[in-house]
């Protein structure tokens, strides 16, 4: 099925149920190919490289994209967005989910939050990687990217992230 793209400067994405529909600005007047929703944010995109993301579908922040080519697709999968547009370009975003990198700094375990969305997340330990009782360590509060574990047995622990 194809879908017609959108030539106006807002996005019918907020509901109220199914049936009311509510226009929101998009940042742009040009056409809008496609939009995609995953782990939290909607990406819009389209013409002279376009786009844009939300976590809410209301506020959108236009991003730089790196190329002025028309952008036409968007999807969502594996902890990444990919893009497809004009002449056989592809763009796949850097991982949503940080990945945790811990090194030992003194007497405590140092874990740091390297890439993703900068978001609230929720730090957990468990003394076994197969552990179905993991334990809330902390919360990480968006710009908080760094949690210093003074647990002496620290370095015989498992970390890992979920989201609130």
């Amino acid at each position: 099925m194809m879908m017609k793209p959108i030539n106006v400067a807002l996005l019918g994405i907020g509901t109220v149920g199914y049936g009311t529909w509510t226009g929101r600005a998009s940042g742009t007047g040009g056409t809008i190919n496609g939009i995609c929703y995953g782990d939290g944010y909607f990406i819009a995109v389209g013409a002279a490289g376009y786009l844009a993301t939300s976590p809410d579908g209301i506020t959108w922040t236009p991003r730089t994209s790196g190329t002025g080519l028309e952008l036409q697709r968007v999807a969502y999968g594996n902890g990444s967005f990919v893009v497809t547009g004009n002449g056989g370009i592809i763009l796949q975003s850097a991982s949503t989910f940080p990945a945790l990198i811990n090194q030992k700094v003194g007497g405590n375990m140092e874990v740091n939050l390297v890439g993703g969305f900068d978001r609230t997340y929720v730090l957990e330990t468990a003394s076994d990687v197969d552990s179905l009782s993991w334990t809330p360590l902390t919360t990480l509060t968006p710009g908080q990217r760094q949690f210093s574990d003074p647990d002496a047995a620290a370095s015989r622990k498992f970390y890992r992230l979920t989201l609130p």
